[in-house]
């Protein structure tokens, strides 16, 4: 029951955003003819509104989604780090490596020095 309420608070919420978009709209047209350089951007009523809106549709999606499930992590504990931390697709097998070793071996550097 709580889903279908929550479904119906968003589309509330979603038709107040439609109506101010709507009302914006109306208002530019208006402030288009009329040419008043002391009208400001956006009306205090179409600014309600959208924050209206979006409350109405926040607590509209918290309520849709019902409850949430608890995660259990047992399986994970059973794991080691080793296992979870490794990345196969990271590792490389062919770097530079063999060409310093040949570089060392050509000119006598010992690793030790």
């Amino acid at each position: 029951m709580a889903g279908a309420f929550g479904k119906v608070v968003v589309a509330l919420g979603v038709l107040l955003f439609v109506h101010s978009g709507f009302s914006m709209s109306q208002y530019k047209a208006l402030l288009a003819v009329a040419e008043d350089p002391d009208a400001p951007d956006i009306p205090i009523d179409v600014l309600i509104e959208v924050v209206l809106a979006c409350a109405v549709t926040l607590v509209g999606v918290l309520f849709a989604v019902g409850r949430f499930q608890p995660i259990h992590v047992a399986d994970e504990r059973e794991r080691s780090l080793d296992v979870l931390d490794s990345r196969p697709d990271f590792a490389l097998y062919n770097h530079r490596g063999r060409a310093f070793a040949a570089l060392r071996k050509r000119f006598g550097v010992d690793a030790a020095e």
